[in-house]
């Protein structure tokens, strides 16, 4: 047989071959709608390397058709660009508040089967269908606004000192958001069938929120044993920058007596250390500090523990002295540990 036989040959045996797999996947997925019809079922098709990552891919594409745009950061962007006054405190504010409520974007969709999976002969690759039955989700995205609802209406109603107060505001906000998530939700599967949405009230918890923080809740700073200057200074005055109302007290009795909402005290532990090391003929001296700064948050009614936050660090100094080593200590927590510890408080509250 001559070259050109051949190769004609290859050639219509290749085309059959592709012919024969697109007609398959054709086929598959024409049976794929008979079974699954789209007015009843969403369907998406997955491709991965195992049966599993196919199946994976296939539930991911029925979660990104449920995207939604709505996130707490965007709904607070949303809250700030519409505010008529805006100084530092308040931006500051806003920017922590964007940096600490955080509502997961993953969508939990309860009733996806995964059908039809097979392996594609010229690729090597899994493919498969993930299947939802729209009718199905819909009854629980309307059972989940419901019982959100209810969260919400019991938290906004709950009355209480300033530190229960904005714990439920916060349980409201949070509340809200996945509510407005749920609701885009099911407005992608019953156009018009959704319920109203709540984003006035969001906006109002948001506002509340602000008002209670930066007007009238209270925090008590008291620093344990021996702490520097400069790190008392700048933790305070981060805090008080983000737009949290502070005050230093020598003593917890006297910041709870006080009457505050909230005491945070603060102690800074430190280990320096020196040693020499010989390299060749010449000899270093090496300077380190080792630190923990720790923070505790109590509720000043009861005194009792809420939070902890723990940070530790090293820093070392060649040929520097042991000053210098502490100097670069003082900046590092400056730079990075105060800054944390602020929006931990914001996380807390």
């Amino acid at each position: 047989m001559s070259l050109t036989v051949r190769a004609e040959v290859s050639l219509i045996v290749f085309i059959f071959c592709i012919t024969v797999t697109a007609t398959a996947v054709v086929a598959q997925d024409n049976d794929i709608k008979k079974r699954y019809p789209p007015e009843r079922y969403l369907v998406r098709q997955g491709l991965g390397e195992t049966p599993e990552s196919a199946s994976e891919a296939a539930r991911l594409e029925i979660a990104k058709y449920f995207e939604s745009k709505i996130s707490g950061e965007s709904i607070v962007k949303e809250w700030a660009e519409s505010r008529t006054v805006k100084g530092k405190t308040s931006q500051k504010y806003v920017n922590e508040l964007s940096n600490t409520i955080k509502v997961s974007t993953e969508r939990e969709i309860p009733g996806i089967e995964i059908t039809g999976a097979g392996k594609d002969k010229q690729t090597g690759a899994f493919e498969t269908w993930a299947v939802l039955e729209k009718s199905a989700y819909v009854s629980v995205l309307t059972e989940r606004i419901q019982k959100l609802d209810s969260e919400i209406d019991q938290a906004l109603k709950t009355q209480g000192d300033d530190l229960s107060r904005l714990k439920n505001l916060n349980k409201a906000l949070k509340s809200l958001i996945a509510r407005e998530q749920d609701r885009g939700d099911l407005r992608l599967l019953t156009p018009g069938g959704a319920p109203e949405s709540k984003s006035a009230i969001l906006q109002g918890v948001i506002t509340s929120i602000d008002s209670l923080v930066s007007g009238a809740f209270d925090v008590g700073l008291v620093f344990e044993g021996e702490v520097d200057s400069k790190i008392r200074s700048g933790l305070t005055k981060a805090i008080v920058d983000a737009g949290i109302r502070v005050k230093e007290y020598r003593e917890f009795s006297a910041a709870t007596g006080a009457g505050t909402d909230l005491v945070m005290s603060v102690k800074h532990d430190t280990t320096p250390n020196t040693r020499k090391q010989k390299v060749g003929s010449r000899e270093f001296e090496f300077f380190s500090v080792s630190w923990v700064l720790s923070v505790n948050a109590y509720d000043p009614k009861t005194t009792e523990v809420i939070k902890t936050i723990v940070q530790k660090e090293k820093v070392q100094n060649v040929g520097g002295g042991e000053i210098k080593a502490q100097e670069d200590m003082v900046r590092k927590i400056l730079q990075d540990q105060v800054p944390a510890v602020t929006s931990w408080v914001y996380g807390l509250i």
